[in-house]
């Protein structure tokens, strides 16, 4: 018989409430998405994959701000 599998505690956790956390996720993953899709279009481009990642974090700054 096969155990069912338990991820491990996650210590952080508690130092942030659920949505920041959703919010944490949803950066990461668009962050990651718009980087990818930069890479396709031309992997030399360095200098562009700095600027997406300066105009996501700049975006979600925003968006806490209003929240």
């Amino acid at each position: 018989m096969t155990e069912a599998f338990q991820p491990p505690a996650d210590g952080l956790a508690d130092l942030a409430p659920p949505e920041v956390q959703r919010l944490a996720a949803r950066m990461a993953q668009d962050t990651f998405s718009r980087i990818f899709r930069v890479d396709m279009d031309d992997p030399a481009t360095t200098a562009r994959r700095r600027a997406v990642v300066g105009e996501t974090v700049v975006r979600y700054a925003l968006r806490l701000r209003e929240d």
